[in-house]
């Protein structure tokens, strides 16, 4: 007869909870005294209590909920006892002889009604019975791990509960917790505290429930497609695969500099030359480059390579794959992102990189001669676009791209057949100056780069020339020339076409988050001393 529902009994806790905001800093003063002063006193308090013992649950809370789901208003089942723990996410009272806990572990609540009826005391006097009682129920407090011993039970107002006959203390928390219905506002808290984070919010938990599942539907999709997932190097002599700066470290038992990977591209190609037709790695990658809610130092990417296949096979697989993770996450291809509602349905759009610009700007010069570098500066001196140094062929036709379109691509569109000079590991779609690539833009952000392989170990040698010259000419960010891949092109790589896509970025697509750091579990933080 005391339990009242839960939502009023929510929301008549928080009409008395004084509206504070949680505090960002482990030495907050309140009432004269420190929070971590006030936890080793209550450590004190507790003695015997916080002994952090071992119990051994025999039923989930998912799991109980779904098995007694059945009973009715003032049922009980004494015959039944059972064993579940879960942290203390609300407490109230009913008197002294009357207790409500809300625990929860996962993302399931159980009511807890302990009544001084039901407490086992063993051989205790009554009147030690009680005392026992009230000096459990005095000690324990929101964010505390307890576990329970008791019966099934619905309550006469209908809610199913566990009645317990003993509540133990498994591990006390020593700070104020925020409620459930507050969120950590200070992302300085949320980020280096994600344990704090993930005990008050629902939506971050949902975040990473969402993250873990996405990950799984990708490795299925890949299983699914006979790829076979492999592990390379993220420690290697030479980083490459993509243009980007690298971090280093050194061996020392080696006497070694060595490198994180900025991709493990090369790699998964070697292993194409080798024999396995198809080969993916899922993994994180590393560069030393600035952050921003798009980009964190290290970040989750996929890459997969496939023989006697192009990069036409990668759009249509790569829609597939999209519209799998957006039905089995949102059960729609309608994904919410920002204020925009994005559809992930095939077939995806299409722009030709080469004829939308000349579409938009008239004659283009030829954009891989570099002899053009200056007529293409000066077009965009003249639309007012300015080019980051250092001046390259292709950073001033990536600049062009970026102003004309990528706002285009709100709604997921495939950017394709760029310029050679933009692409040295692709092959050139037969003689017509462009590369068999494509990028694939979602909101005006890239998510997935692809593109047949350049195969002719010539050809790619060639290439790296070009590129060792960009190098020289100031652009750091351009890798060195890989000589090991290309003596392993000499070998012969089949007709290939690779493909990678940002799981970061996708994940801030499924769940509708503005900033990587919120779908990162603990991202890259400056320290703080």
């Amino acid at each position: 007869m005391f339990a009242l529902p839960r939502a009023r009994c929510a929301m008549a806790a928080m009409r008395k909870l004084p509206r504070l905001a949680f505090p960002s800093c482990h030495r907050c003063v309140a009432n004269g005294k420190s929070k971590e002063i006030e936890g080793r006193e209550r450590f004190s308090v507790l003695g015997p209590m916080a002994s952090y013992p071992l119990f051994r649950v025999s039923c989930s809370l998912d799991d109980f909920r779904k098995k007694w789901d059945y009973l009715k208003k003032g049922e009980r089942v004494p015959e039944t006892e059972l064993s579940v723990a879960g942290r203390i996410i609300n407490k109230r009272s009913a008197g002294s002889k009357l207790y409500f806990y809300d625990i929860r572990s996962g993302e399931t609540m159980l009511q807890v009604m302990s009544s001084l009826n039901m407490y086992d005391g063993g051989d205790m006097t009554p009147e030690a019975k009680v005392a026992a009682f009230k000096g459990l129920h005095k000690k324990l407090r929101t964010g505390d791990v307890i576990g329970i011993r008791g019966i099934p039970a619905r309550t006469d107002v209908g809610e199913l509960s566990i009645f317990p006959k003993e509540i133990t203390l498994l591990s006390p928390c020593l700070w104020n917790v925020p409620r459930e219905w507050y969120e950590i506002k200070d992302p300085e808290v949320k980020y280096r505290k994600r344990y704090l984070d993930l005990i008050v919010s629902s939506t971050s938990r949902q975040v990473f429930y969402t993250r873990s599942k996405i990950i799984s539907l990708i490795r299925s999709f890949m299983e699914d497609e006979g790829f076979m997932e492999v592990e390379t190097s993220i420690l290697s002599g030479q980083a490459g695969g993509a243009v980007a700066t690298p971090f280093h470290t050194h061996s020392n038992s080696q006497d070694q500099d060595l490198t994180l990977r900025i991709s493990p591209e090369l790699y998964l190609k070697e292993l194409v030359v080798g024999g396995f037709d198809r080969v993916y790695e899922l993994g994180k990658v590393f560069r030393n480059e600035g952050l921003d809610r798009k980009h964190n130092f290290e970040f989750t990417s996929i890459e997969a390579y496939m023989a006697y296949q192009d990069y036409t096979d990668w759009m249509n697989k790569t829609e597939q794959l999209l519209q799998k993770i957006s039905l089995a996450v949102h059960d729609s291809t309608k994904v919410k992102i920002d204020d925009k509602e994005i559809d992930f349905k095939a077939p995806f759009r299409r722009i030709d990189v080469v004829d939308e610009l000349t579409k938009t700007l008239g004659p283009l010069p030829n954009l891989n001669d570099e002899a053009n570098i200056p007529s293409l500066l000066q077009i965009c001196k003249d639309k007012s676009i300015p080019v980051s140094e250092p001046i390259t062929l292709p950073r001033i036709i990536d600049t062009l791209i970026g102003h004309y379109i990528e706002p285009q691509c709100i709604q997921p569109t495939f950017i394709m057949n760029h310029p050679v000079a933009m692409s040295p590991l692709s092959k050139e779609h037969g003689n017509t100056g462009k590369s068999e690539r494509f990028e694939l833009f979602v909101n005006g952000v890239e998510l997935v780069n692809a593109y047949t392989e350049q195969n002719d170990p010539v050809k790619q040698e060639q290439s790296f020339t070009i590129q060792g010259k960009q190098r020289e000419s100031g652009d750091s960010e351009i890798p060195p020339t890989d000589a090991t891949f290309v003596n392993a092109l000499e070998y012969g790589l089949p007709p290939t076409t690779g493909w990678g896509m940002g799981v970061d970025r996708l994940v801030m697509m499924m769940t509708n988050q503005s900033s990587i750091r919120d779908v990162v579990l603990f991202p890259v933080l400056k320290n703080t001393e």
